[in-house]
């Protein structure tokens, strides 16, 4: 904020120029942080379906010594799950370095033409401001960049625990109508034409 009334105008336009920067990064990953959400989220239901038949049919594995053969499905699919962990991970953290390095190279590059002009007093006072902008707004940028890259990775989870609550208050109304036909009270019998013969 300090940065912004000593000099407004260079601190605008780093500002934008950074939001433009990583805005543009996360467009970019964004269907492939999606994908990779619905990829989890089929792993790990595949993967907890083989924890549980395991569990269920753990005589007949041990009886036919077949255990290498879900534990060998169990450790593909957690290789899966660890190779697009760390892949969503990198996509969350990389466009800190990459801009770091450019800032602070473009930075040099400027200070080193500073040397060869006569009036470099009120260019220093310039990228001495941009320099500091630079250092204050990358750590909240990435932060911000980082979150919306996790949300967006986890949209397919959310979709699938929606469609899942959705399922149970449908069941759930079908069980109370159901209950509530069920409770109908009788107050008469009427028997009609009835034979009984014991022999």
């Amino acid at each position: 904020m300090s940065l912004f009334f000593y000099n407004p105008f260079i601190t605008l336009i780093v500002t934008l120029t950074y939001l433009t920067v990583y805005f543009s990064i996360f467009q970019y990953f964004k269907a492939k942080l999606i994908n990779y959400g619905y990829t989890m989220s089929k792993v790990s239901a595949s993967r907890y379906q083989l924890i549980y038949e395991s569990f269920a049919s753990i005589k007949e594995i041990i009886f036919n010594n077949i255990n290498h053969i879900f534990s060998k499905k169990f450790n593909v699919s957690g290789s899966k799950l660890i190779n697009i962990s760390i892949n969503k991970e990198i996509i969350a953290i990389f466009p800190k370095y990459i801009i770091e390095v450019v800032t602070f190279g473009l930075i040099l590059i400027i200070l080193s033409y500073l040397f060869f002009i006569d009036n470099k007093d009120d260019y220093l006072i310039l990228v001495s401001v941009f320099a500091l902008a630079a250092y204050k707004l990358i750590p909240s940028l990435q932060q911000l960049y980082s979150n919306f890259a996790h949300l967006n990775s986890n949209i397919p989870a959310f979709i699938n625990l929606k469609k899942d609550l959705f399922d149970i208050s449908i069941m759930t109304t079908i069980t109370q109508k159901k209950t509530f036909s069920k409770s109908i009270k009788i107050k008469k019998i009427l028997l009609s034409n009835v034979f009984f013969k014991y022999e």
